[in-house]
């Protein structure tokens, strides 16, 4: 049968199933509203939609069994064994493919190769469900996604089949960044000659305690310029981002963040990274290690907002909070450093003179911040070469990318689903890596990630728990990422039975005595 006909037939199916479907709405009755009419027309398109998509694929079927498929492990051309029939829960309805099944004499192993042509994982869901499930996923708690599904595609799906393919996937995401990407990866008139480097890190609340989830942006710097609103400052702007994210130790973070600068270019034919951050220690103690290749400036600027903070400390140690001198000083020393320099700042650091032991203390720690982080606070120097001075677009990232979706209210989290969930939420955020990353089949490729290993809260950074303050508001509709897995069984011991200063008391060898028990406690 030609194309032609195979067409034909397959559309009259699909009208028959349409004319079935219609007369049952008609037969319902015409004096309902439009609401109603339309999501029972939506049920017959969804019925036909599976059919018409049950047809593609045998009409493929067709086609591949003019062809011996060989054994992906051995090279072994592999046996048809019969037919198997699948159900799959798509964006256009539900369906049943049959497809051939083979067997590998040599291997012992058997596989439908087709499941691997059409992108097909071990679940039910066809790729383009999987994408909408996992996008909801990473939006919103898993039983409001769900709900979303519904209310958008009237397709019903579970709270745990969206948990279940949105941490999936998130693995897998995982697993794709940390391979480590070739050194050449787009033409030189693709890359630019400046990077941007942010990280900065937000607390996340496991079923334990807090910990901090590191996140980092990577971006290019130029050459459009664009002035500051607040300041008049002008700077270079920052061109499309990728995000990179994990809750893990700052040694492992810090190649994740790297491998994302060499996808940009670094390496190849960038010239300079400019590193912009808060003055946490665990983003400086590596950055030069990280970003330094031959050939390549690494200009390292602590946020400008940040350094003004500790400045502002030392004010309110001197001059109490809400003193006008205490401001008035506070302007001149903000003024300096950015237009000036550090040595002013330390000069008039040196000269303020505190009413009591606290006030040292707080001045000298200040001082030795300003000192330690000298040369990261010229920022003379960086507006001259129109190098932004704030951290505004991490510190947005924080928000937007890990806040919006993993800080809720009633949230608590396994260390594995926070890392899954943020890190394709990351690759949601990235430009141009979400298409990129569906583009690869990833529910067949899951077929062969393995299991990833468990996070223990004891190897992570634990933190203390952020003031109430920043946190963020309450949604009216939450629900916990996922279920409590089931307690590991007891380790065996002794049975003793506790009866002190119980009114049921019968001392400690009652069970010796009864008759329903021989075993005396211990």
């Amino acid at each position: 049968m030609d194309r032609s006909a195979r067409i034909a037939a397959l559309v009259a199916e699909v009208g028959q199933v349409l004319q079935q479907g219609l007369e049952q709405v008609w037969d319902a009755g015409l004096d309902r509203d439009l609401d109603q009419i339309e999501q029972q027309v939506q049920r017959v398109f969804r019925r036909a939609g599976g059919r018409l998509l049950a047809g593609m694929a045998q009409a493929q079927v067709a086609t591949m069994e003019q062809h011996r498929p060989q054994c992906a492990q051995c090279g072994t051309e592999l046996r048809r064994v019969g037919v198997r029939s699948r159900y799959l829960l798509g964006l256009v309805g539900e369906t049943q493919v049959a497809r051939p099944y083979y067997h590998c004499g040599r291997c012992g192993t058997g596989e439908a190769p087709l499941d691997e042509v059409w992108g097909l994982g071990s679940g039910v869901l066809t790729p383009g469900l999987a994408r909408a499930v996992a996008r909801d996923g990473v939006e919103a708690p898993f039983g409001q996604a769900a709900s979303l599904v519904a209310e958008h595609l009237g397709v019903e799906v579970s709270e745990d089949l969206v948990r279940q393919t949105t941490e999936r996937l998130g693995r897998l995401a995982d697993a794709d960044q940390a391979v480590r990407p070739a050194r050449v990866v787009a033409p030189k008139e693709a890359v630019p000659d400046t990077l941007v480097v942010e990280l900065d890190g937000g607390q996340i609340h496991l079923r334990q305690a807090w910990h901090e989830l590191k996140l980092g942006r990577v971006a290019p710097l130029g050459p459009k310029v664009v002035e500051d609103p607040k300041d008049g400052d002008r700077h270079y702007a920052l061109g499309p981002s990728v995000y990179a994210a994990g809750l893990e130790t700052c040694d492992d973070f810090w190649p994740r963040l790297a491998r994302e600068a060499v996808r940009a270019g670094l390496g190849r034919w960038v010239k300079r990274v400019v590193l912009l951050a808060d003055g946490a220690e665990w983003i400086w103690k590596q950055a030069r290690t990280q970003l330094a290749l031959p050939g390549v400036e690494v200009i390292e600027i602590l946020d400008f907002y940040h350094a003004s903070e500790h400045l502002a400390r030392a004010a309110t140690a001197v001059y109490g909070g809400k003193s006008e001198v205490g401001q008035k000083w506070l302007d001149n020393q903000c003024h300096a450093l950015r237009h000036e320099g550090v040595t002013p700042v330390l000069a008039a650091l040196d000269a303020l003179q505190p009413h009591d032991a606290d006030g040292e203390d707080e001045v000298r720690k200040v001082r030795a911040y300003v000192a330690e982080h000298r040369a990261r606070m010229e920022y003379p120097a960086f507006r001259a070469r129109l190098f932004p001075l704030g951290s505004g677009a991490i510190e947005s990232t924080v928000k937007n990318v890990m806040q919006q979706r993993q800080v809720q209210a009633g949230m608590r989290w396994t260390g594995e689903g926070a890392h899954d969930v943020i890190n394709l939420r990351a690759v949601h955020r990235s430009v141009g890596r979400w298409d990129a990353f569906w583009a690869s089949q990833p529910l067949r490729r899951l077929r062969a990630l393995p299991a990833a290993p468990a996070l223990a809260e004891s190897a992570l950074d634990q933190e203390a728990p952020p003031p109430l303050a920043v946190q963020e508001p309450v949604p009216t509709l939450t629900a916990p990422p996922q279920d409590d897995p089931p307690a590991p069984p007891p380790a065996a011991r002794a049975t003793r039975i506790q009866t002190a200063g119980k009114p049921w008391a019968k001392g400690k060898d009652c069970w010796h005595r009864s008759p329903i028990g021989k075993r005396r406690s211990a």
